[in-house]
Formats: structure tokens, sequence, C-alpha cells
């Protein structure tokens, strides 16, 4: 395509590609103003959803003029496929500027991306238009500080009621969906505000709310039923105001939302720390017993585990691992700050601290389980345990508990909390769980084959996962309630080496004799490469 024209623009470079066209530079062949060119392959043109999101994002940005938006001029459709020219812009997307240039971003930046980024989308939404994709690689960010927003591939108008129609609600990328999206259910603009509230968890700590090897799957679970855990529990140097302002903008009601762009740009504003929904799990720092030295830097919330008998699930995997395997006293996060830390005579961690001087203190009982930490911030939490070794009490320094019951083969029944929340569980003969419920009535049901393989679950607001093993119990292939499906493929040592869902996206993976990973590769190009000692 280079040396091409399109109208008056000639192709100079590309600039990135992408499973559903390529992205290039041009210039105005009289003006000599650069244009980004994106182009749908004319091979994807007859793909009826490809062409209709192209065509959408289109029409989307036709209806916005606005300087922290990026600007649509024109669009062409020729044999050689579909093209938007759009205003070119400078840039780091948010998530790469996060990641390579600053790690967690202070508060006073946050503050000035934040606003530039709320005044877009509260003109978008004037105009009726919900993003429903809102991610931090969405959002540009030039040399001279401006936002840019970009990629209106799945946005929406809205009707006269100011609702979204159920059909094709269920859209945009898994960690940044708000729960009705998730559950299907009619979306507004607060659907966006809470895709923003997960942006900023992001550019408060660093890190995305959710682990890199959960699946889909499992995310949807804990997009619809756990509140994000507090950003200063991750990254110290977040505020109680930042945590607040999260937490509000990512109520799972949306009525406990910040109702516009707007409000939620007020926050910031504000002294006063914003009201927020009584969460459905109250999150705290609760770490598993750490026998093992880490092999990450940042100080993780906790999350809920993987329910049992999964399988072999996972569309992206950790690709830091091969790079921090064998890193134990000392790792660098980012550019500047570091971890030191120390260890008792049975490899438990006892003590971190990090180069600004925030530190974790931790202690045990004789049989290495965790009783009690405290932080630097004065913040601690303590542990009791039964002869098992079964957790049956936390507390932590803010008076929150929790109290945890078993039955005799030490399956967790019964829990609940100092704000009146409780689970209950029940568990077939071979100990795998088959019901929970809460105490707002959210329940999950599960079923498993002969070899105790999860086969079906379901839940209490209408959304279901079926999952198919070969005779290896290797999962090979799972779908849900919304016609999503992945398909799996295993090597004869039953190494995962190819997976593929209906939204034609795919990864392979390849290994060496030892079966180690030692390469991997997506649809879009992006590939990681492994070596070992």
């Amino acid at each position: 395509m280079i040396g091409t024209k399109i109208l008056n623009y000639e192709i100079k470079s590309l600039l990135g590609e992408g499973g559903m066209g390529n992205v290039y530079l041009a210039g105005h062949a009289q003006l000599g103003r650069q244009v980004a060119i994106k182009m749908l392959h004319p091979r994807l043109a007859s793909n009826e959803s490809l062409r209709k999101r192209f065509l959408n994002e289109a029409s989307a940005m036709a209806h916005l003029q606005h300087p922290n938006i990026v600007a649509l001029y024109d669009y062409m459709e020729n044999d050689d496929g579909l093209f938007l020219i759009m205003e070119y812009v400078e840039g780091h997307e948010l998530d790469h500027y996060i990641k390579n240039v600053t790690g967690p971003i202070g508060e006073e930046e946050i503050e000035k991306i934040m606003a530039q980024t709320l005044g877009a989308f509260d003109y978008a939404h004037s105009k009726g238009i919900v993003h429903r994709d809102i991610k931090p690689s969405n959002i540009l960010l030039t040399a001279e500080g401006q936002v840019k927003v970009l990629d209106f591939g799945i946005a929406k108008l809205l009707d006269a009621d100011k609702t979204l129609t159920k059909t094709g609600t269920q859209m945009g990328t898994v960690f940044y969906m708000s729960p009705e999206q998730v559950k299907g259910e009619k979306v507004d603009q607060r659907s966006d505000i809470y895709a923003l509230g997960v942006t900023l968890f992001q550019m408060a700590t660093g890190q995305s709310p959710y682990r890199s090897d959960t699946t889909e799957f499992e995310v949807y679970n804990q997009i619809v039923r756990d509140p994000l855990p507090k950003a200063s529990t991750i990254y110290p140097g977040s505020s109680k105001k930042i945590d607040a302002i999260i937490a509000k903008a990512t109520a799972k009601d949306l009525k406990n939302r910040y109702q516009s762009c707007a409000e939620f740009l007020a926050a910031f504003k504000s002294n006063a720390i914003v009201g927020i929904e009584k969460p459905v799990v109250k999150t705290v720092l609760k770490k598993s017993k750490p026998s093992e030295k880490p092999i990450q830097t940042k100080k993780e919330a906790t999350f809920l585990p993987k329910k049992k008998n999964t399988g072999k699930k996972a569309l992206i995997v950790v690709l830091t691992i091969a790079v921090l395997v064998g890193l134990t006293y000392k790792t660098e996060l980012f550019h500047e700050l570091y971890y030191d830390y120390e260890y008792d005579s049975n490899d438990n961690l006892i003590y971190e601290e990090d180069s600004d001087s925030d530190w974790i203190r931790y202690e045990y009982d004789s049989y290495d389980n965790l009783i009690f930490e405290e932080d630097s911030y004065d913040y601690w939490i303590r542990y009791e345990y039964d002869s098992y070794d079964n957790l049956i009490y936390e507390e932590d320094s803010d008076d929150y508990w929790i109290r945890y019951y078993y039955d005799s083969n030490n399956n967790l029944i019964y829990e609940e909390d100092s704000d009146d929340y409780w689970m209950s569980y029940e568990y077939d003969s071979n100990d795998n769980l088959i019901y929970e419920i809460d105490s707002d009535d959210y329940w999950i049901r599960y079923e498993y084959d002969s070899y105790d393989n999860l086969i079906f679950e379901e839940y209490s607001y209408d959304y279901w996962i079926r999952y198919e093993y070969d005779s290896y119990d290797n999962l090979i292939y799972e779908e849900d309630s919304y016609d999503y499906w992945i398909r799996y493929e295993y090597d004869s040592n039953d190494n995962l080496i190819y997976e593929e869902d209906s939204d034609d996206y795919w990864v392979r993976y390849e290994y060496d004799s030892n079966d180690n990973l030692i390469y991997e590769e997506d649809i879009n190009v992006n590939w990681v490469r492994y070596e070992y000692d």
C-alpha cells in the first residue's frame, strides 16, 4: 500500500497492523497535512459484523468534534478496502505510558489526564454516543500532555430513552466491561463511567485489577460480584480519595455510580470523600502464606481462587514469568522503585521494604501459617487457624473481620463478615463445589463429570458456561450463553499449542524438549520468545 493514493492522501508508511486491518501514515498531496488512514482488509469486507463495526466507527466519529477526540476527516470505500481518514496523533497509548514510562501515575498528573478524558466522554455522551470499549490503549497522550480518545468501533448511538437495547450490549474488552455489559443488560453512559473507573485504577496502581492469568469467564464472575481492591493496598502512594473515587465509579449498581462524567470530574476537585455503595465483598490486604520468594514486586490484593477443575484455560499467558524467574532478593519495578525481602529459616517472607521506605512485616506460627502482618501506614491484619491449618478468622485495623467455617473434610462451607455479608457453599461426595449462594441471593451451580472435571456452571443472572474435555482431561472446548466459545488443542505431552475463539482471535504456542514454553504468537502478530538456562 506504500505509495497508494486514497483520495488526495498518499500513504507513506505503516503505523500498525492487526487482525482487522492496518493503520497507515499518509500525507495530503497539496497541503502536506499528515493523517492516519485506517484500512479494513478487502478479504474481511465480506464479513458483515466486521464491516458493520468499521462503518459504525465512521458514523460515531462523524458526530464528534472535540479537542480530546481523534477527528474523522473522511471515509472512502473502493476495491482495495474500506478506509477511515483520521487525525494523526503522535504520542503514547496510556497503557504503554503506564507500563514503560511512569508506572503508577501521580495524583496531580492523574487529575490532568482524567480532566481531559472525562471532558471528551462527557461531550460524546451529550451527543448520544456510548463508547462501550474504553481502555487505556484507546487513550493517547501526546508529548505536550494532551489526551486524544480513539476507537469508536463498537460505539452505539443512544435511542430516545437514553438506553441501548439488550442486543449487542455484551461487547467490549473484558477487563473494562461493566456488570451490565457482562450480563447483557441495557447500557448507557454509566457503563463508560465504570470502564473509566477501571482505567483510573490502572493509572493509580500501574496494573490491572485482574490477574493476567485469569480466564475471561472468571473475570466475568469477578466483574459481577467483587468490588475492585483499594488502589492504596497495591500502591501505597495512592490516596484514600482516589480509592473512594474508583469505588464509586465502579459500583456494581449503576444507580450508585457517578451519573455523568461531569459529576465524576467534580469528585477530583472536591475535598470530601465521595459516598460509595456497600460492596458485595470487602477486599482486604490478605495474602496467602508467602512461603516462596516472590517473583512480583507489586503488592497484590486478594483475588478469589480459581474454581476447581476449570481446566487449562488462558487466552492471555503471563508474559513476564520467563523474565522474572530466579529474581529473589531484589527486583526492579518500572525504572526506579526497588524491593528488598527478608526470610526466616523456613523461607517464609518476614519483611519487605521498597526504595520509598514503604514496608510490610509478617509473623508466622510454628506451622508456618501467617498470623500477623502490618505495614508502614499503620494498617494491620491478624489471622487465626484451626488445628487443621484452616483459616477461621481474620480482622484488620479498620475493625473489618471475616469468620470461616469448614466441614469434616476441611471444605469451606460458610463465611460471614462484619458487614453482615455471608456466603454458603455445598459440595458433592468427591468434595467438588456444587453450589454457592450469598446474602444477596446471588448463586452459582456447578456440575462435574465422572472424572471431576467441571462440565457446566450456571449463574443466578441467567448466564451459563459448559466445558468439554479430551480423554486426558484437557479442556478442549468451552462456550457460554452469549455464544462466545474457545477451542483448545494440545500436543502429545498435553501442552497447549493452539487456541481460538468465536471472535476470530487465536494464539499458538511452541515448546522445547523439556516442555518449556519457548514461543507464542497471536493473530495480531504479537509474539513472545522465551529462553531458559
